[in-house]
């Protein structure tokens, strides 16, 4: 993952279910969420930026990156969502 001074995000939503992955949340520019799915494809299958759904806030960009990772599973399709310290 990029550091502190490459990317400053703050992580709202994390979605796991089977080798899928789900991030959203904030970053301070474009830039920074590319910066993110590029170091994230360097340890995922596959990393990709999606459309968030979180609503606009000033100067913060809102993202969501999908991911695809071998987490070496046997049982499928048990879905874990942690939002804001809560999980569900």
């Amino acid at each position: 993952a990029p550091d502190r001074t490459q990317v400053n995000l703050d992580i709202k939503n994390v979605t796991v279910l089977d080798d899928q992955v789900q991030l959203e949340g904030y970053a301070n520019s474009p830039r920074e969420v590319t910066v993110l799915v590029n170091k994230l494809n360097s340890v995922a299958q596959s990393a990709r930026s999606a459309d968030s759904m979180l609503p606009q806030i000033p100067n913060r960009i809102a993202f969501k990156v999908e991911l695809s990772m071998d987490r070496g599973l046997t049982n499928r399709k048990t879905a874990k969502t942690e939002t804001a310290g809560t999980t569900e």
